[in-house]
């Protein structure tokens, strides 16, 4: 809606689209049974039969001279423009579009020639038709819509290929501050954030994980841990290595569990309190997103 003259009116943003489409013969009428036939209002006839009718006039046109007597092209090239900057989308921009476009478009294909209800029962003959049509309609070098998005992928992917992506970051010239798609960050928040996630990381790991207090806590080499990453015997780990002395841990961290008192609220009469666990493993789940943050 815009404002004109203290009155508001509807902009048609489809005009142009609409009054520069060519028509193909019997494509209106189509268009018309297909809409009537989706319409919860006037349903007439099985929307999936009449939704195929229209893809293969659509698919199966034969074209020559004009391109944009194709409803699929002219329906391309419409998508082609982008609504924020009013111009045309760039190739790395275009290319995804269009590759699912096909992707769509080959499938009803394969649906239109050999539907789903008859494939059980088909013959050699119906074999050497579907490569008959495939080949009129369906591959590149016919004189078809299909042909010309198949021309027209590979030249978006070529343009998608040769982009020349705009850095999004960029440094001050002292180093201090880094600017993400224009907003500034001093580097010294970025350092207190990193330091405040692994100290959560760490609290969370000893308290609610360990169940350990802060003057209980210690540290494990880690540059001493020996762990053949060529072993590849399912479920053995470096936990499994006798010279890391890290067999029992199973062990001591049942014992940290039933001497602390959230521990116990996790095992009663030698069977598992569901609630109580799934807030222990909740309580896991967590840290282990914060030790993922940590290691990137």
């Amino acid at each position: 809606m815009t404002e004109s003259t203290g009155s508001t009116h509807k902009v048609d943003t489809m005009k142009d689209a609409r009054r520069l489409y060519p028509w193909p013969s019997g494509l209106y009428e189509l268009v018309g049974r297909l809409w009537r036939a989706l319409s919860p209002s006037c349903r007439t006839g099985s929307p999936e039969v009449v939704m195929l009718q229209f893809f293969r006039h659509v698919l199966f046109q034969h074209m020559r001279v004009d391109v944009f007597e194709s409803p699929l092209l002219h329906f391309l090239a419409v998508l082609g423009i982008d609504e924020d900057t009013h111009r045309l989308r760039e190739g790395n921009d275009f290319s995804y579009m269009l590759a699912g476009i096909v992707y769509c478009c080959r499938v009803l294909g394969v649906e239109i020639i050999l539907p789903k209800t008859f494939r059980r029962g088909e013959t050699a003959e119906d074999d050497q038709r579907f490569l008959e049509l495939r080949l009129k309609h369906l591959a590149d070098g016919s004189f078809s819509p299909m042909a010309e998005m198949i021309s027209l992928l590979a030249y978006s992917r070529h343009c998608a290929f040769n982009h020349a992506n705009a850095g999004a970051i960029a440094w001050s010239d002292n180093d201090s501050t880094i600017a993400y798609k224009g907003q500034k960050i001093p580097l010294a928040r970025f350092r207190k954030l990193v330091d405040t996630v692994v100290t959560e990381a760490e609290n969370i790991l000893w308290r609610e994980v360990l169940w350990q207090v802060d003057t209980e806590r210690f540290a494990i080499p880690v540059d001493a841990l020996e762990d053949d990453v060529t072993y590849t015997r399912r479920g053995y780990s470096f936990l499994q290595n006798a010279r890391n002395g890290l067999e029992d841990t199973r062990m001591w961290i049942l014992g940290q569990m039933e001497a602390h008192v959230d521990g116990k609220k996790l095992l009663k009469d030698g069977r598992w309190q569901r609630r109580a666990t799934r807030r222990y493993l909740r309580r896991v789940d967590h840290f282990r997103e914060l030790l993922l943050l940590c290691v990137h």
